[in-house]
């Protein structure tokens, strides 16, 4: 008898996920962003263990990431709008939907209506066909009636939220809503202890550490200065593309152009949704949405295969139409 899968649906509230990530970054000796592909790794292992199904049987149907963008009278720097539409592209190549909840400046009606958007959108979204598995990165009680309601109808929430970091805001109450999830996980305790247990999926968790510098920028991602996110000497979109894959000084053995445009080659890492394929002078990135007649887990490294080679606007080099070739 075959294993069902298990369907996901991951809910972001952005508010809290940046807050968490700033302190990561600022009050922490990690010095360095939690990265959100490394996030994506993270859920999909935890539901896996959780559920007691092999990774291979849970599949993420659906990624929405919500974020306050505060609407006043002065226009942001050009250096905050950039840093938003990087953060916005990455979440795009990840097949991640992001949701702007447009709002007046503080002051001016209820901060927290980007809250109350995630939750409602999240029980309409659900209501005929439930997923399995609801993860929701969050702590704010207004999420306790969606959560009440989902696992009403037999979907089981998975909440993950940041304790300690949220502790140094004026405004900390503690989460009372992991109460009343099936499962929840106090990130600052699982990331100890991956750290103190070695464990492999912490060399992805963060992405590259950078120095603060003093002209880091508010972003404007939520209700107060504990939102902001910072400008960085390289961008986010910059350091999801060069982990040391990007780069192939040599050229590999492997490669070929055919006649008809497409190219033949071989895959040199495989992450959460999307990888690169070995070509020189800059190994190329793909997105699982680019396969052709093949799907995610039937790809393993050094498998060769066939793509068609494109460029994004802001040059990145990308492979769609990716198809095993078999032997």
């Amino acid at each position: 008898m075959s294993t069902p899968f298990v369907r996901i649906s991951i809910y972001y509230d952005g508010a809290h996920f940046f807050r968490a990530s700033n302190h990561y970054l600022r009050d922490d000796p990690q010095a360095s962003r939690i990265d959100i592909q490394g996030m994506q790794r993270y859920i999909l292992r935890e539901v896996a263990r959780r559920m007691e199904v092999d990774a291979a049987h849970c599949t993420v149907i659906d990624t929405h990431f919500y974020r306050n963008r505060i609407m006043g009278e002065t226009k942001p720097p050009e250096n905050v709008l950039k840093s938003q539409q990087e953060f916005a592209d990455v979440l795009l190549h990840m097949n991640i939907e992001l949701h702007d909840i447009v709002q007046p400046e503080a002051g001016r009606m209820p901060v927290r209506m980007m809250e109350m958007c995630m939750a409602l959108d999240a029980m309409e979204r659900m209501g005929e066909h439930p997923p399995e598995v609801m993860v929701l990165i969050g702590d704010d009680p207004l999420y306790i009636p969606m959560v009440k309601r989902l696992q009403a109808k037999g979907t089981r929430v998975l909440l993950l939220y940041w304790d300690a970091a949220m502790r140094q805001r004026e405004r900390f109450t503690p989460c009372v809503l992991a109460s009343q999830a099936h499962w929840y996980v106090e990130m600052d305790d699982a990331i100890e202890h991956m750290k103190s247990t070695g464990d492999g999926l912490m060399e992805s968790f963060f992405l590259p550490p950078r120095p603060l510098r003093e002209d880091d920028a508010y972003q404007g991602y939520g209700e107060d200065d504990d939102d902001e996110d910072d400008a960085a000497p390289r961008s986010f979109f910059s350091r999801l593309f060069n982990r040391g894959e990007e780069r192939e000084e040599e050229p590999h053995s492997d490669e070929v152009v055919n006649p008809d445009g497409t190219r033949e080659s071989t895959i040199l890492s495989l992450h959460a949704g999307y990888g690169f394929i070995r070509e020189s002078p800059r190994n190329r990135f793909f997105h699982q949405s680019a396969l052709k007649d093949c799907n995610w887990y039937d790809l393993t490294v050094g498998a060769r295969v066939r793509y068609r080679p494109v460029s994004t606007v802001d040059d990145r080099q990308q492979a769609e139409q990716v198809e095993l070739i078999k032997d």
